[in-house]
């Protein structure tokens, strides 16, 4: 009998210990969730934040689309002339850098469009009026189109995505500069 109320005694200090635990570890679990509210909102801060700047970098930025993949067509001075040249500019444009997308060339030929950072923002509003009053731009007698660089955060994105991809099915340029 004193054997069972020995085994007795320690299985209730062991469920006390395991209680304190259990309890130690329940407010723990509640201050970490309070953390983890105050991080979500501080995340969520901050992405709005880096989406708002990313914007602001992206203002002067202009895509072109259709140009084929050839050595230097993506440079500064091409691009430059290009746009002069496509759009009838009586001057130069001024551009900081230029690059082409970072995606794979597509199975149907179309190759990444360039991207080009104005170094002035009037020559983007110049450049992006001048291609929607023309409607149909050509290079080489290919169709390009010249339209904005838009963040990836665009809450619209998926909607131009969509009407981009089936106007350029149809082989209708789109642009929503």
């Amino acid at each position: 009998m004193v054997a069972i109320r020995t085994e007795m005694d320690n299985m209730k200090t062991a469920i006390h210990d395991v209680e304190e635990g259990v309890s130690t570890w329940s407010d723990e679990i509640a201050s970490l969730q309070t953390i983890v509210a105050e991080l979500k909102t501080e995340l969520a801060s901050l992405k709005e934040k880096n989406d708002d700047l990313e914007g602001r970098m992206q203002r002067c930025n202009v895509c072109i689309a259709g140009i084929p993949e050839e050595t230097g067509l993506s440079s500064t001075v091409a691009v430059s002339k290009l746009l002069k040249e496509v759009l009838s500019l009586e001057k130069d444009i001024l551009i900081d850098r230029s690059h082409r997308s970072l995606t794979p060339k597509k199975p149907n030929g179309k190759t990444p469009v360039i991207i080009t950072k104005l170094h002035y923002y009037q020559d983007c509003v110049e450049v992006l009026c001048r291609a929607r009053e023309q409607g149909s731009l050509r290079y080489k007698g290919e169709p390009i189109a010249i339209f904005t660089d838009y963040t990836a955060s665009v809450p619209e994105r998926g909607l131009l995505s969509m009407m981009f991809g089936i106007c350029s099915e149809a082989n209708v340029m789109f642009d929503t500069g």
